[in-house]
This record gives structure tokens, C-alpha cells and sequence, in this order.
């Protein structure tokens, strides 16, 4: 960047200010930190603890080379919120450190890109979905054309607030920006599970599986998308996987819990229940929701209500899909 100023400088042309955020929010000048940022953003979306400890000391390093950076900064900002996120770290006391290393960022440079969308992606987390909406909205001005931050939106719309017309042309741009990123084709799956289309969310969510069948998100993602669509023995086969490839991590904990429910074999449902996870699922409403689904399916109603309303707290007020298309509060 500060090359990049120099040459303006010398110049003598006056930046406007998207030509000024350009600047701001473009890769590094030196090309091994900038080689330590594409192999941390990388691992933070393996989405396992071994993953985001490898993404953490290749942010750590970028840092060493070139000092003190908003875009890296952030990202060490966002890598705390997704430590969260995958229920690596249960405590959401984490996100004070989230904030802390985005405000570093906004202090250097208060529009860059990735930090408007790691503090989206941590009031999101913590419920306020409001002010969640309005830094994702800010950080996709800087950045029209980043998939993240689109898919992100398409959730928050379509399943948090029930609005799935308002993204459906974000998801049908995140695919055409962007086919070859797996991940993105959540976006598409996650406006027909909005609309109750199960089988259309399964297909779409098929591909980020196929694509990427060794990510434990993707292996998530598409067995609970096969169990919304019946689809049972194959959900099962799946979280087997997961089982033996991810034991002890959050996510498979919460597959087993869906696979043991549906099978109401309630000895083994007791056996995902561990403090921790318990604990961990209680601050995140995505855990909230499936565990009332699965208490539901073991005619706990009491337990599944205690966790709807949780559900509810922590700012899902998608209320018609509850009430009307989860198949399992029925």
C-alpha cells in the first residue's frame, strides 16, 4: 500500500475515495506475507482447531514480516470469531479478542473490508442481528464482489429474519462471482431451505459436499440437509465419516446428537451431551435450534421448548419457519 501511495504521490493525483479503499483493502506489497494471509484465510475454513491454530501462526508471521496491517489485523480478528464459530472456543467471552484486533485494524484504516465483516460476523453470533446486517452491508460496499460477505448476508436474510426474497440475487451473484469456492453454494441451498424446498437445499448443498467431501462444514451441512429431506440412511453414513475423521470436535458432536435422536436411541443422545458442548450450545443459536429439534423428536417437549426460546434470545425471529416448515417442532 504504501508503495502504492508513493507512486500516487509522485504523481501528484488526488485519490477519490474508492480509488482510497482500493488502496486500503488490496493485498500486501510483500509477497510473503502476503503468501502467510492466502494460507491462513485457507485454514480458517477447514473449520477445525488444527486448521485455525495453522491459520493463527501464519497471521502471526505476515505480522512479523510487515508490521503492524489493518487487512491483517482483521483477519485476526475474524480467525477469533470463527475460533467461536466452529466451537473450538466455547467461551464467548473470545469475542472481546475479536473486537480487540479489529479495532487495531479500524485505528490504522476504518474501512477495510475485513473488518466490517468480522464484526458483523460477531454481533451475528452474539444476536445482534441488526447491527450484524449493517457491517456486513458496509463491508460488501468496499468489497462488491466478495462471496463471503454476500453468503453471509444470504443467511441472515433468508433463515434468521425469514426474508429469502431479499437474497436471492446475493446468492445467485455469490455463484456467478465465484463457482469454484465450495462453500458458496450454501448461499442457493439456504434460500430453499428458507422456502421449505428441502429437497432443492439438499442438491445445492450436494455440490459444496462433493466439492469439498473431507471439510467437516460441508460434511455438516449436508447430513443435517439430508436429514430435512428423509434422506436418512445417507445422513448416517455421513456422520459416520465425520465421526471417525473429527472425533471430539464440536461439530461432529452436534451430527451425532441429530443421527442418535432421529434413531431415538436416547443412551447415546446422552452421550453427545457433554458440559461443554452444552455450555457452548447455549450461546450459539444455530445449536440452539437442532438441539429443540432433537429433543422434540424424543418427545422431551419441556427440554425442546427451553432451547426454542433460547433460539429466540439470541435473535432468530424467523418465527412462520418454525412454526410452519421445521418439520421436527411439529
Amino acid at each position: 500500500e504504501s508503495v502504492s501511495r508513493q507512486i500516487v504521490d509522485s504523481l501528484r493525483l488526488q485519490l477519490g475515495p474508492e480509488e482510497d479503499l482500493m488502496l486500503a483493502n488490496k493485498p500486501f506489497e510483500n509477497i510473503k506475507a502476503y503468501e502467510c494471509w492466502l494460507k491462513a484465510r485457507q485454514y480458517i475454513f477447514n473449520w477445525t482447531k488444527e486448521s485455525l491454530d495453522l491459520a493463527k501462526q501464519y497471521l502471526v508471521t505476515a505480522l512479523e514480516i510487515i508490521g503492524e496491517n489493518p487487512v491483517l489485523y482483521a483477519a485476526m480478528g475474524f480467525l477469533y470469531v470463527q475460533y467461536f464459530n466452529c466451537g473450538v472456543k466455547k467461551d464467548p467471552a473470545i469475542f472481546k479478542e475479536a473486537e480487540k484486533y479489529v479495532n487495531k485494524a479500524f485505528e490504522l484504516y476504518p474501512e477495510v473490508f475485513l473488518g466490517h465483516y468480522a464484526l458483523g460476523f460477531a454481533l451475528y453470533l452474539q444476536g445482534n442481528v441488526k447491527s450484524a446486517i449493517k457491517h456486513i452491508k458496509r463491508a460488501i460496499e468496499i468489497e462488491p464482489t466478495n462471496s463471503d460477505a454476500m453468503r453471509m448476508l444470504c443467511y441472515q436474510y433468508s433463515i434468521l429474519l425469514g426474508k429469502p426474497e431479499k437474497a436471492i440475487q446475493l446468492a445467485r451473484r455469490v455463484i456467478s462471482l465465484d463457482p469454484l469456492t465450495p462453500i458458496n453454494y450454501l448461499a442457493p441451498a439456504l434460500i430453499h431451505w428458507a422456502h421449505g424446498n428441502f429437497k432443492n437445499a439438499k442438491e445445492e448443498c450436494k455440490k459444496y459436499h462433493q466439492m469439498a467431501p473431507d471439510n467437516i462444514h460441508a460434511q455438516c451441512w449436508y447430513s443435517i440437509l439430508l436429514i430435512w429431506s428423509g434422506k436418512l440412511e445417507e445422513a448416517y453414513s455421513i456422520i459416520e465419516k465425520t465421526k471417525n475423521d473429527y472425533p471430539g470436535e464440536t461439530m461432529t458432536k452436534l451430527m451425532l446428537f441429530l443421527g442418535y435422536a432421529n434413531r431415538n436411541e436416547i443412551d447415546k443422545v446422552n452421550s453427545t451431551l457433554s458440559e461443554d458442548f452444552l455450555i457452548y450450545a447455549w450461546n450459539d443459536h444455530f445449536y440452539t435450534w437442532f438441539l429443540a429439534d432433537g429433543f422434540s423428536l424424543l418427545d422431551k417437549k419441556d427440554e425442546s421448548i427451553k432451547w426454542l426460546n433460547r433460539t429466540i434470545e439470541l435473535g432468530f425471529i424467523n418465527y412462520p419457519f418454525i412454526a410452519e416448515i421445521d418439520p421436527f417442532l411439529k
